[in-house]
Parts: C-alpha cells; sequence; structure tokens
C-alpha cells in the first residue's frame, strides 16, 4: 500500500510529540508577515495551519489524498491544497517562500528527482525569496538500519521495521487501528535516500539560489535544516 494513506488518519495522534512551534518560529525569523508561503509535502497540515494562523496566505501540496483531506479541515477555506508530486509542482503564480519540514525532501529515491524538486521551487519563488527545508541527516537513516520503532496513541499503535538496500532506506510500517473493541491491521512502505550536504548545497547553486545556509536545532538533531535564498 501507498505511503501515508491508512496512516493518514492516526498520524496526528502519533505525531503528537513533534515541535511544530519550533519550525514556526524559524520562519517567523526569516519571512515576513503576510507573506505568501508555499508548504510543500505539508501532510495533514499542522504547520499549514500554525502558519495561516500566523497572518501567512498558504498553500499546501502533498502527494498523499488522504493527507490531505486531514489538512482541508484544519484551515480556513482561503488555504488552496494541491495534490502534486514535489518533482512536478505547479502553482497558479509565486510564492515569497517555500517550507518543507519533518524529512519530505528525503523521499525523492533519487538525484534526479532531487534536482527537479529544488528546480520547481527555484521557478516559482520570486525574487527575494527563500527556501527553508529540513533533511534527515544520512547517520540517522544509516542508525535506522536492521531497527523496530514503535509510536502508539490512545487508539493507534505504528510499528516500523527499517532496512538499508543500496542508497535507500525502506521503512515498513505496520498499523494498528482501534475500531470499537477491536483493532484493524494495515501496512504500508515508505522509502527515503539519505542526501550529503555537498550535494544539496551544489543542486541549490545549480538551480539558481545565491546563497545557502546549513544550521542544526538541538529538538532536531537528526537533522540538518537549509535556508537557501534568492536575491
Amino acid at each position: 500500500m501507498k505511503a501515508y494513506s491508512t496512516l493518514a488518519s492516526a498520524y496526528d495522534a502519533l505525531m503528537n510529540h513533534v515541535d511544530y512551534g519550533l519550525w514556526l518560529d524559524v520562519i517567523r525569523q526569516h519571512v515576513a508577515h503576510g507573506a505568501t508561503v508555499l508548504d510543500l509535502a505539508c501532510g495533514t497540515g499542522t504547520l499549514t495551519a500554525l502558519l495561516e494562523k500566523e497572518g501567512y496566505d498558504v498553500i499546501g501540496v502533498d502527494i498523499s489524498a488522504e493527507m490531505l483531506m486531514q489538512a482541508r479541515e484544519k484551515c480556513s477555506e482561503n488555504a488552496l491544497f494541491l495534490q502534486q508530486s514535489m518533482t512536478k509542482l505547479n502553482l497558479y503564480g509565486t510564492v515569497n517562500a517555500c517550507v518543507c519540514s519533518l524529512d519530505g525532501l528525503n523521499y525523492l529515491l533519487c538525484d534526479k528527482d532531487f534536482a527537479a524538486a529544488v528546480g520547481k521551487v527555484r521557478l516559482f519563488l520570486e525574487a527575494g525569496g527563500i527556501f527553508l527545508f529540513d533533511l534527515k541527516k544520512p547517520k540517522a537513516l544509516e542508525a535506522m538500519n536492521q531497527n523496530c520503532f514503535v509510536s502508539k496513541s490512545s487508539n493507534s499503535y505504528c510499528i516500523w521495521e527499517s532496512t538499508h538496500a543500496d542508497d535507500i532506506f525502506i521503512h515498513e510500517v505496520t498499523l494498528f487501528n482501534k475500531r470499537g473493541t477491536m483493532w484493524e491491521k494495515s501496512a504500508e512502505r515508505h522509502k527515503q535516500k539519505a542526501f550529503e550536504k555537498d550535494f544539496v548545497v551544489e543542486t541549490l547553486l545549480a538551480a539558481g539560489f545565491d546563497k545557502i545556509g546549513i544550521f542544526e536545532q538541538n529538538q532536531f538533531q537528526d537533522r540538518d535544516f537549509f535556508i537557501a535564498e534568492i536575491f
């Protein structure tokens, strides 16, 4: 089953430990109030909703229809949501900023697709625009190899079993959702790729970004944060 289909309904409860406010603080520091912000790989739209409440005009893009259904319920009718692949991004106009949080870009499984997605973001950014994103560090993905992780909420249990094949990290996800007195089982397969910092910087520069910064956050030590700017 495709990634983030049955998992969509339980995603927020399973991810309630994530500090989206930290991401919002980063965006506030770099993106002017009232700007138009693209939330790329927006998932269930938690960050999208926070951005809208903060006064930004928001567009959410995700490949999963199921995740977008959850996102739509969190935002006003003014928010625009599009079901699209990151490599085939096609907006109705330009945006002032693009954000991609929680290793969304790690779901691109080859260098060519990463370059294509970055190129699309650059195409739809206005002059003076900014691209903020995080990537899971290669060592963090490698540490998941042959390991099993469990997350749970009051009505869901989720088991992640991770393996490594060539340069692709495969996560077999088994989800148990409580339905009345019964538990319903479903399964998904997620695939991610690790990208080295040098490759990411080179790709951003090749796409036409003028300045790239890299930093870390104490609460997300398994990720690198990137800021790519257009002058």
